[in-house]
C-alpha cells in the first residue's frame, strides 16, 4: 500500500498500480475500483445497500463503505470487483 495525502493507493516495488485505491474519510471510506465496462457490475450495485456511483473522472466506480458491516454483507461483490480491476491490468491474483 502506499500512503499519499488524498488516497491510499497500491505499489509493487515502488511503481505506483492504482487499479483500485481507497480515500478515507473519518465516518467512511471510499473504494474505487477501475473497470473495462462500467456496465457489467452496475444492476449487482443496484442491489445492494451501497451507496455508488460511477467515476467518469477516475473510470471507476466510487463505493462508499460506512462500517465493517457494510464489507461484511457485500464482501462477494466487493472482491469481484477488485478481481475485474486485477484482470483490466493483467495482474493475477
Amino acid at each position: 500500500m502506499k500512503y499519499n495525502k488524498f488516497y491510499i493507493g497500491l505499489s509493487k516495488d515502488g511503481i505506483a498500480s492504482n487499479f483500485i485505491f481507497f480515500r478515507p474519510k473519518k465516518k467512511f471510506v471510499y473504494l474505487y475500483s477501475r473497470c473495462a465496462d462500467p456496465e457489467k457490475r452496475k444492476e449487482e450495485l443496484d442491489n445492494t445497500e451501497l451507496d455508488w456511483i460511477y467515476s467518469s473522472k477516475n473510470h471507476a466506480y466510487r463505493i462508499r463503505i460506512d462500517k465493517s458491516d457494510d464489507y461484511r454483507k457485500n464482501k462477494e461483490l466487493i472482491e469481484i470487483l477488485i478481481k475485474d480491476a486485477m484482470e483490466l491490468r493483467n495482474i493475477e491474483y
